[in-house]
């Protein structure tokens, strides 16, 4: 099965599990949210359904951003799933059964039958929803556990057949990796000041906060097992919706490890690549955090865009600063084999058919799209022709082409910015190594 096919049966399978457990937010809901949300950004607006998600915003690694990475930089595996917000509500009376509303950057949705039995005040989390495997085969196992040069890129899970009927092998997953609010006692056993948010807080407590409220500690006692057994009890034979999953980080200065190793919690999970977050600052809400950089092997570095016929070609557009849409690229690629050029082939197909439908002609499918390029050391060769870092991301722009992997980007309300667009092109053609990671740590 091709790559292209893959992912896409992958984003198909989580958008229908997540379909299968979402409700609408009541009125009470929405009053807890913007509660929780007022806690973390008292001086925004939730006036629309975007202006909800408040998460920190990456940047891309490339060689230019490398000198940010530190020793004491925290390493995360990032899952290829979909970023939200988890607001878990106020407790009413001693219900371990949990209620959680789930921020994305088009809106929101609510779950029920969650279980998250330590917490006991309002919670605002960040993380990614994502599907993870149920069981390995044997042959998943066995290459899992071979010796792995580097997990960047490394694909060790069979094909997703994407068909419904097997549902039933996969569990929705919410992996947190960060806190913005925790209304829970503090380690010191003290009631956190209203006033106070996680957010402020430094990120290893942060992370302490979040790890007591997501699992037991490595001993546990009594009470901790108690809770846990309670709120399963409580399901009562229910299915548990969504599970909530602690990524733990490594530190930078063990990154040979975080990049030949997969954390037992992800395995069977699709991820794309890492991410590396500061040690020391608060989180960024609502904002970009230059020291928070997110690294992807090659081809993982994908755009979103509107795609348009033209004439007998396409083109590829992009947002730019005052909401308008440009053309970035005429370079649209249908593939290297048949399945990938029925694959997108298929996609876009599906925004003619939308509008043949009598779907609005202002509001047109985003595309996923994965790079491609015809030489890449006629791409490379570009940084020693072009010093100017502005006329090398043109003459790199010119090469690369794009290639919809059919899976559309419903989630979002928006294409890729112009500027989210030149920042991939960055990545792509300087292209940063994991030898270049090592050594940059290495050398500190």
């Amino acid at each position: 099965m091709s790559t292209a096919l893959n992912a896409r049966n992958q984003r198909a399978r989580l958008k229908r599990m997540i379909d299968a457990v979402r409700t609408d937010p009541s009125p009470s809901d929405l009053t807890e949210l913007d509660t929780l949300l007022r806690r973390a950004a008292p001086n925004r607006a939730f006036d629309a359904p975007q202006s909800r998600f408040i998460g920190m915003n990456a940047l891309t690694l490339t060689r230019d951003t490398l000198p940010k990475l530190t020793k004491m930089s925290l390493v995360f595996h990032k899952v290829n799933g979909i970023g939200a917000l988890a607001a878990i509500p106020a407790k009413t009376g001693g219900a371990k059964r949990t209620r959680v509303i789930f921020v994305r950057r088009n809106g929101t949705f609510a779950v029920d039958n969650v279980v998250v039995p330590l917490r006991q005040g309002r919670v605002l989390m960040d993380g990614e929803l994502c599907l993870r495997r149920r069981a390995l085969s044997g042959h998943e196992s066995a290459h899992l556990h071979a010796p792995i040069p580097c997990v960047v890129g490394f694909e060790y899970m069979e094909p997703d057949d994407g068909e419904p009927a097997s549902d039933a092998a996969y569990e929705l997953c919410f992996m947190a990796h960060d806190l913005l609010v925790d209304d829970d006692v503090t380690s010191s056993g003290a009631r956190a000041r209203t006033s106070d948010a996680a957010a402020v807080l430094q990120p290893l407590e942060r992370l302490s906060r979040l790890k007591r409220l997501l699992q037991a500690s490595p001993v546990a006692d009594a009470a901790t097992e108690a809770a846990l057994a309670a709120a399963v009890n409580e399901l009562a034979g229910a299915p548990l919706a969504v599970r909530f999953v602690y990524k733990e980080p490594y530190l930078a200065m063990s990154v040979r490890t975080a990049l030949r190793s997969l954390p037992a919690c992800l395995h069977g999970v699709p991820r794309d690549g890492l991410v590396f977050a500061p040690g020391s600052g608060a989180y960024c809400v609502g904002e970009t955090n230059p020291a928070l950089l997110k690294y992807k092997a090659w081809r993982d570095n994908t755009g979103d865009f509107v795609i348009t016929r033209a004439g007998e070609g396409y083109r590829l557009h992009v947002l730019t600063a005052n909401r308008k849409a440009r053309c970035i690229s005429e370079r649209l690629w249908l593939g290297d084999t048949d399945d990938e050029r029925q694959v997108a082939a298929d996609a876009l197909q599906r925004e003619v058919k939308r509008l043949a439908d009598g779907g609005p002609a202002n509001v047109p499918l985003i595309y996923e799209c994965e790079p491609s390029v015809e030489s890449m050391p006629d791409l490379l060769a570009l940084r020693d022709v072009y010093p100017d870092k502005n006329e090398l991301l043109l003459e790199a722009s010119k090469l690369l082409r794009w290639r919809p992997i059919g899976v559309l980007r419903d989630e979002k309300a928006y294409p890729n910015s112009e500027i989210n667009f030149w920042a991939i092109v960055d990545a792509l053609v300087n292209a940063v190594t994991p030898e270049d990671i090592v050594a940059q740590i290495g050398a500190q």
